[in-house]
């Protein structure tokens, strides 16, 4: 949005990502423009820039030439809800949902930067030898989504592909732990809130190398490449099928979402306009 430059004011601004500016393809053209009109003004006028990720900090001085000093790198949080479900509400929400067979588990708006096509394809592949799974898509559409629907006819994946739109914060705990696992393949996350999620519930998570999300898994997380459908279904296959390291990846992954908190994001946001005020 536009800000308001009153004489000597000073602000700190937040950034979760700029991809409208650096993958512009990923968006609409209205997007685009109004970014590129308010974002540059609101960046290189600030006091100081607060970014999700390290990712998000590293474009930030490239397409702005911001100096390092001047942007602070803090990690989000997943919400404390977020922990393994007793399984009356697991049965609950899977019955709210029709949710018959197990399923493989896509959280977030339905949009080219998420590549779904790229996980329907490898999902596709997973099937021809493990067919129980479904393949579970909670989220909304959000633009130039046609191409998901599109590959879904294609591959004549209609019957195996379920579309929840939108889940309530209520139902989205037990939804991730009723998953064999949840995957994100996406092209690029400023920080990505659904891997940090289902680690805290306990599921083994997928995601692709790009952006913040190999920031949030660690150096033991799953990571594969977004180009790949074949990678995908194999690091699939892996939790699908071998108990132990698929326990391991929990252990893990419980362990890892301990490091981000929401009680140190706000201690550290608090530190940064503290500092601005001074």
């Amino acid at each position: 949005f536009p800000l308001p430059k009153p004489c000597h004011s000073r602000y700190v601004v937040t950034i979760h990502d700029i991809t409208a500016i650096t993958m512009p393809e990923y968006h609409t053209r209205y997007r685009t423009l109004y970014t590129r009109q308010f974002l540059s003004t609101n960046i290189r006028s600030a006091s100081h820039i607060i970014s999700d990720s390290v990712a998000t900090k590293n474009d930030i001085i490239i397409s702005f030439s911001i100096p390092d000093e001047q942007i602070s790198v803090i990690p989000l949080a997943a919400d404390g809800q977020f922990r393994p479900c007793p399984m009356e509400e697991i049965q609950r929400v899977k019955a709210a949902y029709s949710l018959h067979r197990p399923f493989v588990l896509f959280v977030g708006t339905i949009e080219p930067r998420k590549n779904l096509p790229n996980l329907l394809k490898a999902f596709y592949k997973l099937i021809q030898h493990h067919p129980k799974y479904d393949l579970v898509i909670a989220g909304q559409n959000g633009w130039k989504y046609e191409e998901v629907y599109q590959t879904v006819e294609k591959l004549s994946l209609i019957a195996r592909i379920r579309f929840l739109k939108y889940v309530p914060h209520e139902d989205l705990p037990a939804l991730y732990c009723a998953a064999a696992l949840l995957v994100l393949p996406s092209w690029y996350e400023g920080f990505g809130l659904p891997p940090l999620e289902a680690m805290q519930c306990g599921v083994p998570v997928i995601v692709s190398d790009r952006g913040s999300l190999p920031e949030i898994v660690g150096p033991g997380g799953c990571i594969v490449s977004p180009d790949d459908p074949l990678a995908i279904t194999e690091a699939m296959i892996v939790y699908l099928t071998d108990n132990e390291k698929r326990k391991e990846q929990i252990k893990y992954n419980l362990a890892r979402a301990k490091i981000f908190s929401w009680d140190r994001c706000a201690k550290e946001t608090k530190m940064v306009y503290q500092k601005i005020m001074e």
